[in-house]
């Protein structure tokens, strides 16, 4: 017997699973095979992006191509870099797990979609219509008794 929240135990992690899982994507700041500490890592991905926008100022008498090549290859760099951190392995793990669940999610038919818009629209219409009247009513009754 529960709160009625059993259906959420999904979502949340066991501790046999969350020990189940590599030690770098449980600790952000765990050194990876490289050594390096996902703070480190980050940081050398947002210098290394940055030098690539300031290249791209620097280099502007160089021409539009060379400025463009600077950007992109200090913007894929530091992709490079940041897609070794563990907090990208957890996003990606995030972004397999939420492929899997809208999968098996039940989508509404055309008929149910098209039924509970028009309840929708139905309801907005009948309140809408009910508070200009009982407005109404009321602006009435002041100007009545305000004379």
């Amino acid at each position: 017997m529960g709160w009625g929240f059993e259906s959420l135990l999904a979502c949340h992690f066991s501790r046999a699973r969350w020990q189940s899982f590599p030690v770098s994507q449980r600790t952000p700041d765990h050194p990876g095979p490289s050594g390096m500490s996902d703070k480190a890592k980050t940081s050398a991905a947002v210098a290394v992006f940055a030098v690539g926008v300031i290249a791209y100022y620097l280099l502007a008498a160089r021409g539009y191509w060379v400025q463009m090549g600077v950007l992109v290859l200090g913007a894929l760099l530091g992709a490079g870099i940041y897609a070794t951190t563990a907090q990208f392995a957890q996003f990606r793990h995030f972004v397999r797990e939420s492929r899997a669940e809208l999968s098996r999610v039940v989508w509404p038919s055309r008929q149910e979609t098209l039924q509970t818009t028009a309840v929708v629209i139905a309801m907005v219409l009948f309140v809408g219509v009910f508070l200009w009247v009982v407005d109404w009513i009321v602006f009435s009754a002041v100007r009545t008794v305000m004379g």
